[in-house]
Protein backbone atom coordinates (compact mmCIF):
# COMPACT_ATOMS: atom_id res chain seq x y z
CA UNK A 1 0.00 0.00 0.00
CA UNK A 2 2.93 2.74 1.17
CA UNK A 3 4.61 1.86 -1.65
CA UNK A 4 1.89 2.32 -4.21
CA UNK A 5 1.33 5.38 -2.34
CA UNK A 6 5.17 7.12 -2.55
CA UNK A 7 4.99 5.53 -6.38
CA UNK A 8 2.03 7.59 -7.45
CA UNK A 9 3.66 10.80 -5.31
CA UNK A 10 6.94 10.18 -7.57
CA UNK A 11 5.44 10.78 -10.79
CA UNK A 12 3.14 13.32 -9.83
CA UNK A 13 6.45 15.23 -8.49
CA UNK A 14 8.02 14.19 -11.79
CA UNK A 15 5.43 15.68 -13.68
CA UNK A 16 4.94 18.81 -11.73
CA UNK A 17 8.68 19.84 -12.25
CA UNK A 18 7.70 19.33 -16.34
CA UNK A 19 5.41 21.71 -16.07
CA UNK A 20 7.33 24.21 -13.89
CA UNK A 21 10.20 23.70 -15.84
CA UNK A 22 8.24 25.57 -18.97
CA UNK A 23 8.59 29.11 -19.96
CA UNK A 24 5.09 30.50 -18.98
CA UNK A 25 3.40 34.17 -20.06
CA UNK A 26 2.97 36.79 -17.61
CA UNK A 27 1.62 40.45 -17.92
CA UNK A 28 3.14 43.13 -15.42
CA UNK A 29 1.13 44.19 -12.76
CA UNK A 30 1.72 47.96 -12.79
CA UNK A 31 2.76 50.50 -15.65
CA UNK A 32 3.17 54.29 -16.19
CA UNK A 33 3.55 56.39 -19.28
CA UNK A 34 5.25 59.87 -20.23
CA UNK A 35 2.59 59.54 -23.37
CA UNK A 36 -0.91 60.51 -21.61
CA UNK A 37 -3.67 58.85 -22.57
CA UNK A 38 -5.97 59.38 -25.93
CA UNK A 39 -9.41 59.61 -23.08
CA UNK A 40 -10.30 57.60 -20.47
CA UNK A 41 -11.30 54.57 -23.00
CA UNK A 42 -7.67 53.74 -23.56
CA UNK A 43 -6.16 54.01 -20.11
CA UNK A 44 -2.19 52.75 -19.63
CA UNK A 45 -3.84 49.35 -17.88
CA UNK A 46 -5.75 48.43 -20.87
CA UNK A 47 -2.32 46.38 -22.09
CA UNK A 48 -2.06 43.81 -19.11
CA UNK A 49 -5.76 42.76 -19.12
CA UNK A 50 -8.03 45.16 -19.83
CA UNK A 51 -11.89 44.33 -20.87
CA UNK A 52 -13.10 42.61 -23.21
CA UNK A 53 -10.36 40.23 -24.02
CA UNK A 54 -9.03 36.91 -23.03
CA UNK A 55 -5.53 37.27 -23.83
CA UNK A 56 -4.35 36.03 -20.06
CA UNK A 57 -5.30 32.57 -21.27
CA UNK A 58 -1.64 32.19 -22.95
CA UNK A 59 0.36 33.80 -25.84
CA UNK A 60 -1.51 31.71 -28.92
CA UNK A 61 -4.96 33.90 -27.72
CA UNK A 62 -6.54 36.00 -30.46
CA UNK A 63 -7.06 39.26 -28.80
CA UNK A 64 -10.66 39.73 -30.39
CA UNK A 65 -11.46 43.89 -30.65
CA UNK A 66 -12.41 44.98 -34.00
CA UNK A 67 -10.62 48.14 -35.73
CA UNK A 68 -11.87 50.46 -33.70
CA UNK A 69 -13.11 48.50 -30.31
CA UNK A 70 -12.94 49.96 -27.02
CA UNK A 71 -10.05 48.06 -25.69
CA UNK A 72 -6.28 48.91 -25.46
CA UNK A 73 -3.83 51.44 -24.82
CA UNK A 74 -3.91 55.05 -26.90
CA UNK A 75 -1.39 57.65 -26.78
CA UNK A 76 -2.61 61.32 -26.70
CA UNK A 77 -3.02 63.15 -30.02
CA UNK A 78 0.04 63.62 -30.38
CA UNK A 79 1.62 62.00 -27.58
CA UNK A 80 2.66 64.19 -24.21
CA UNK A 81 6.15 65.24 -25.07
CA UNK A 82 6.29 64.03 -28.82
CA UNK A 83 8.75 61.08 -29.67
CA UNK A 84 9.68 58.68 -28.21
CA UNK A 85 6.89 57.36 -26.15
CA UNK A 86 8.34 55.37 -22.98
CA UNK A 87 6.00 53.12 -21.15
CA UNK A 88 7.25 51.76 -18.30
CA UNK A 89 6.52 48.32 -16.74
CA UNK A 90 6.50 47.03 -13.10
CA UNK A 91 6.69 43.36 -11.67
CA UNK A 92 6.09 42.91 -8.41
CA UNK A 93 8.60 40.05 -7.79
CA UNK A 94 11.93 39.96 -10.52
CA UNK A 95 11.03 38.10 -13.01
CA UNK A 96 13.73 36.35 -15.56
CA UNK A 97 12.35 37.00 -19.12
CA UNK A 98 12.70 35.20 -22.65
CA UNK A 99 10.39 36.60 -24.46
CA UNK A 100 8.07 39.55 -25.35
CA UNK A 101 4.38 39.71 -27.09
CA UNK A 102 2.82 42.57 -28.49
CA UNK A 103 -1.30 42.61 -29.41
CA UNK A 104 -0.56 45.58 -32.01
CA UNK A 105 -3.01 48.65 -32.50
CA UNK A 106 -4.74 48.02 -35.70
CA UNK A 107 -7.16 51.23 -34.73
CA UNK A 108 -7.83 54.65 -37.06
CA UNK A 109 -10.48 57.19 -37.00
CA UNK A 110 -14.16 56.74 -39.02
CA UNK A 111 -12.95 53.35 -40.56
CA UNK A 112 -10.30 54.35 -41.69
CA UNK A 113 -7.08 52.33 -41.49
CA UNK A 114 -4.29 54.58 -40.67
CA UNK A 115 -2.63 52.03 -38.46
CA UNK A 116 -0.97 53.60 -35.36
CA UNK A 117 0.22 50.95 -34.21
CA UNK A 118 3.82 50.28 -32.36
CA UNK A 119 6.57 50.37 -35.51
CA UNK A 120 9.97 50.40 -34.08
CA UNK A 121 10.77 50.28 -30.53
CA UNK A 122 13.60 48.94 -27.75
CA UNK A 123 12.96 47.27 -24.55
CA UNK A 124 15.43 48.20 -21.40
CA UNK A 125 15.60 46.17 -18.64
CA UNK A 126 16.01 47.45 -15.10
CA UNK A 127 16.48 45.25 -11.65
CA UNK A 128 14.74 48.15 -9.69
CA UNK A 129 11.18 49.69 -9.83
CA UNK A 130 10.10 51.96 -12.26
CA UNK A 131 13.06 52.00 -14.82
CA UNK A 132 15.56 53.04 -12.09
CA UNK A 133 18.72 50.29 -10.52
CA UNK A 134 20.97 48.99 -12.74
CA UNK A 135 20.16 48.30 -16.81
CA UNK A 136 20.15 44.53 -17.18
CA UNK A 137 22.17 43.18 -20.15
CA UNK A 138 21.84 45.17 -23.89
CA UNK A 139 19.10 47.83 -25.03
CA UNK A 140 16.66 44.72 -27.17
CA UNK A 141 15.88 46.40 -30.35
CA UNK A 142 12.70 45.70 -33.13
CA UNK A 143 10.61 46.72 -35.51
CA UNK A 144 6.66 45.49 -34.89
CA UNK A 145 4.52 44.25 -37.95
CA UNK A 146 1.28 46.27 -38.76
CA UNK A 147 -1.72 44.67 -37.04
CA UNK A 148 -4.64 43.15 -39.36
CA UNK A 149 -7.07 46.24 -40.22
CA UNK A 150 -10.65 45.17 -39.45
CA UNK A 151 -9.90 42.28 -37.56
CA UNK A 152 -8.94 40.21 -34.58
CA UNK A 153 -5.32 40.95 -33.53
CA UNK A 154 -3.07 37.99 -32.65
CA UNK A 155 0.49 38.32 -31.01
CA UNK A 156 3.44 39.16 -32.40
CA UNK A 157 6.70 37.44 -30.36
CA UNK A 158 9.73 38.89 -30.44
CA UNK A 159 12.31 36.48 -28.91
CA UNK A 160 15.45 37.37 -26.97
CA UNK A 161 18.66 36.52 -28.06
CA UNK A 162 19.56 35.49 -24.21
CA UNK A 163 17.05 35.82 -21.47
CA UNK A 164 17.15 39.06 -18.76
CA UNK A 165 17.66 37.86 -15.13
CA UNK A 166 16.35 39.61 -12.08
CA UNK A 167 14.20 41.77 -13.82
CA UNK A 168 12.01 44.62 -12.09
CA UNK A 169 10.97 46.68 -14.55
CA UNK A 170 11.04 46.92 -18.30
CA UNK A 171 10.78 50.44 -20.24
CA UNK A 172 9.13 49.79 -23.76
CA UNK A 173 10.20 52.82 -25.98
CA UNK A 174 8.61 53.68 -28.95
CA UNK A 175 10.18 55.45 -31.71
CA UNK A 176 7.67 55.36 -34.19
CA UNK A 177 3.77 54.33 -35.20
CA UNK A 178 3.12 53.26 -38.37
CA UNK A 179 1.50 55.99 -39.83
CA UNK A 180 2.07 59.79 -38.95
CA UNK A 181 3.52 60.69 -35.72
CA UNK A 182 0.33 61.42 -34.19
CA UNK A 183 -0.42 59.34 -31.36
CA UNK A 184 0.54 55.37 -30.92
CA UNK A 185 -1.57 52.28 -29.17
CA UNK A 186 -1.32 48.83 -28.70
CA UNK A 187 -3.85 46.10 -27.85
CA UNK A 188 -1.96 43.89 -25.73
CA UNK A 189 1.60 42.78 -23.94
CA UNK A 190 2.63 40.05 -22.39
CA UNK A 191 6.07 38.05 -21.79
CA UNK A 192 7.85 34.63 -21.67
CA UNK A 193 9.03 33.96 -18.34
CA UNK A 194 11.47 31.08 -17.03
CA UNK A 195 10.80 29.85 -13.55
CA UNK A 196 13.23 30.53 -11.45
CA UNK A 197 16.31 27.97 -10.57
CA UNK A 198 15.16 27.67 -6.59
CA UNK A 199 11.38 26.64 -7.21
CA UNK A 200 12.93 24.83 -9.83
CA UNK A 201 15.23 22.97 -7.51
CA UNK A 202 12.28 22.61 -4.55
CA UNK A 203 10.54 20.37 -6.87
CA UNK A 204 13.59 18.26 -7.84
CA UNK A 205 14.47 17.77 -4.09
CA UNK A 206 11.37 16.89 -3.60
CA UNK A 207 10.91 14.39 -6.20
CA UNK A 208 14.58 12.97 -5.08
CA UNK A 209 13.59 12.61 -1.69
CA UNK A 210 10.37 10.61 -2.93
CA UNK A 211 12.42 7.99 -4.57
CA UNK A 212 14.53 7.72 -2.17
CA UNK A 213 12.18 6.74 0.03
CA UNK A 214 10.76 4.23 -2.32
CA UNK A 215 14.04 2.46 -2.69
CA UNK A 216 14.39 2.33 0.88
CA UNK A 217 10.84 0.57 1.17
CA UNK A 218 11.92 -1.61 -1.65
CA UNK A 219 14.45 -2.99 0.18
Amino acid sequence: MYKRLIAGAVVLSMIALSQVAEASFIQPDAGTTDGGIFNSTYPIENLWGGADDSVAAGTDTINSLTANGGNGYASANPPAGGYPVTITLDFTVAQELSAFYLWNSNGGANANPTLRGIKDFSLKFWDGAGGSGTQIGTTYSSTAAKALWGGDVASEAFVFPSSYVGVSSVELIIATNHNTQDWVGAREIGFEVIPEPATLGLVALFGGGLLFIRRKLAI
